[in-house]
């Protein structure tokens, strides 16, 4: 009987389940038609739905509402293809480009409700294009089966679009958003434009699903841009765009190309730990904030080609395949354990910007020597022996940075050698020429020094200290000229083995610099 009755237990427990779920389906399914909300749209009352299936159309442009008048006239948007991905080569010309046409409405229709309707689903398209909305407008977990159209759309209001399905072609063409709008968890199956829309207030996308293409072309954000954890797995077009405060795009995933050209960061921009699995392209992007890039992984090729970062630009632990900052604007700029497998760069954008690491300069350095930019090469490292030296506590090792340093550049200069040789036999000059110095081992063939004016002497006297102390530099030593005394016999010596050094360190120097690998 007990197990009877348990069976008895369970099989009612079952039962009640399954009506329960059956009820909530039943409540799910529940249809509207799209003619009755235009109907309450019309009498200005406030649209509250939740959970129900809307058949039919929703159509705006098919009822009668009062209209204003709107300033707006045609645009043109030009925005481009997408950075070349098939050579680095091809990163540093300027991307195929395209222009898109459009007509904006002159009258707006007014919508005086408050419109929402949650966790529902649209059958079939809808049209709120052309449209004021002077209150709020909540889709909170809506799903859109179809087209959903809100260009040239104005929310006063809030626009609540978080956990919204858009399943076929969505457009936001030119919207305005005057107040916060909110696409968290969004899910864009579907083409999406945002082509010159204006986000007043906070946009926040953040956890947004994009499946097809997303264009944010010419898009302006008066407010906080948030794209935290956003998923873009067609493009994202961001071309022209303006964010007028911070851009965050921290852990976003950018599955083909990503393209900022030209788009203006007032505020930070926030990059870090941002996937772009195909190209990414800020080239002639304007960076006014705090660039943050760290963690940031590229694995195709990423153009800055013309980019201008303002203030700090962090590439921290950046992973790179293939970049390029040809005619990048730097003001401070951090590499610090950033891996690239080729960096196109001039060392004139790094040299004055650039945060110094050690490990930092040495992978620069064997990236300009490998992409032949020699100069670049013994610039940098220059630079980095300069630094390493600044950082150095007094010690034998930084007195040896320092001549090395002033002979002969740390082996990249052969000029300071020879300006250094020069020096030294110029020094040596007047302790030569003091009071008969030096003299001559043979007769002056005959000619009496009493007949010679004293300007004369002078003169000879200043060549012959000059010669003299040339070829004891040089080590050559005619044996016309002997030093006069002890004294100058030790000066002899200590000039002779300066020169050997000096002389030695120029020919390594410039054997250097112009024999290369």
């Amino acid at each position: 009987m007990k197990t009877k009755n348990v069976i008895a237990w369970i099989l009612l427990l079952g039962i009640v389940v399954l009506l329960m779920s059956t009820s909530v389906q039943a409540k799910e399914l529940t249809e509207v038609n799209a003619s009755d909300i235009l109907e309450k749209i019309v009498n200005g009352e406030d649209v509250f739905l939740r959970n129900v299936r809307i058949i039919g159309e929703l159509n705006l442009s098919k009822i009668e509402l009062e209209t204003v008048h709107n300033a707006q006239r045609e645009k043109d948007i030009v925005f481009y293809v997408g950075p070349p991905i098939l050579d680095i080569a091809e990163a540093f010309e300027i991307p195929s480009q395209y222009s898109v046409t459009y007509h904006l409405e002159k009258e707006l229709k007014i919508v005086e409700n408050n419109i929402t309707i949650r966790n529902s689903i649209f059958e079939e398209d809808v049209d709120f294009s052309n449209t004021k909305f002077r209150k709020n407008v909540d889709f909170e977990g809506t799903s859109f089966s179809s087209n959903a159209y809100f260009g040239n759309a104005v929310f006063a209001g809030t626009a609540d679009f978080r956990n919204a399905v858009f399943a076929g072609s969505t457009g936001f063409d030119n919207a305005d958003f005057a107040d916060t709008a909110y696409f968290w968890d969004a899910d864009f199956t579907g083409y999406t434009r945002f082509w010159d829309t204006d986000f007043a207030g906070t946009a926040d996308f953040m956890h947004a699903d994009f499946a097809g293409n997303a264009y944010f072309v010419d898009a302006d954000f008066a407010g906080n841009a948030g794209f935290w954890f956003a998923n873009f797995a067609g493009e994202a077009v961001f071309a022209d765009a303006n964010f007028a405060v911070n851009a965050n795009f921290r852990y976003a995933d950018f599955a083909v190309n990503a393209l900022f050209r030209n788009a203006n960061f007032t505020g930070d921009a926030i990059f870090e730990h941002a996937d772009f699995v195909d190209g990414a392209d800020f080239s002639k992007a304007d960076f006014n904030g705090s660039a943050n890039f760290g963690y940031a992984d590229f694995n195709s090729i990423a153009n800055y080609l013309g980019a201008n970062f303002s203030f700090d630009a962090s590439f921290y632990s950046t992973i790179f395949n293939k970049v390029s900052f040809t005619r990048t604007s730097f003001t401070n700029v951090s590499l610090i354990e950033s891996d690239f497998n080729r960096m196109k760069v001039e060392w004139s954008t790094l040299k004055d910007a650039l945060v110094f690491n050690g490990p930092t300069y040495i992978k620069l350095i064997k990236n300009f020597r490998e992409i032949e930019q020699f100069e670049d090469a013994d610039a940098a490292y220059y630079q980095y022996r300069q630094l390493s030296q600044a950082n150095k506590k007094m010690s034998f090792s930084k007195l040896m940075d320092v001549v090395a340093g002033a002979s002969c550049g740390y082996g990249v200069k052969p000029w300071n050698a020879a300006s250094l040789a020069v020096v030294i036999i110029l020094i040596f000059i007047p302790i030569y020429g003091l009071r008969g110095g030096i003299r001559r081992s043979k007769e002056n063939d005959g000619k009496d020094e009493e007949d010679v004016s004293s300007r004369r002497k002078t003169w000879n006297a200043f060549v012959d200290a000059f010669y003299f102390s040339m070829v004891t530099f040089t080590t050559i030593g005619y044996g016309d000229l002997y030093p006069a005394d002890r004294y100058r016999k030790v000066a002899v010596m200590i000039e002779g083995l300066f020169g050997w050094l000096i002389l030695a360190l120029f020919l390594v120097t410039l054997a250097n610099v112009m024999i290369r690998p």
